[in-house]
């Protein structure tokens, strides 16, 4: 499937502070108000400017994504024509993990957000 960002690039990536994952599923009729008591609920009393929230559809066609400003509140929504997110399954003790801006631009191209075969940083090696 061909995958494209024009949905990401209106998200400005490097700016925002932390990004979370909602693992499971989303009803996608919910909308900025329902999202952000969804978040508000999990995260009392936290400074959420500058963080991210993303949210999966049953069907992982449609994500949500929900970034708090200083000024307000922005829902961005993306829906493949072609392919769907690999969306994680929540953990048992159902806490929301957060991700890297690499991993989100996985997410967004249709990949995993571990990637089981990619390279880790390693320190250099001495050479004499």
């Amino acid at each position: 499937p061909s995958f494209d960002y024009e949905g990401a690039d209106m998200i400005d990536l490097p700016s925002v502070r932390r990004i979370f994952i909602y693992p499971g599923y989303t009803d996608m009729r919910c909308g900025i108000r329902s999202l952000s008591v969804k978040v508000a609920c999990g995260f009392p009393g936290e400074d959420l400017v500058g963080c991210l929230f993303l949210f999966c559809g049953h069907n992982r066609k449609s994500m949500k994504a929900l970034e708090f400003a200083k000024d307000g509140t922005w829902l961005y929504q993306k829906v493949f024509r072609n392919g769907r997110f690999r969306w994680p399954r929540p953990d048992e003790d159902g806490k929301v993990p957060e991700i890297t801006e690499r991993q989100i631009r996985w997410l967004l191209d249709g990949l995993e957000i571990v990637q089981r075969k990619a390279s880790t940083e390693s320190k250099p090696a001495v050479l004499f």
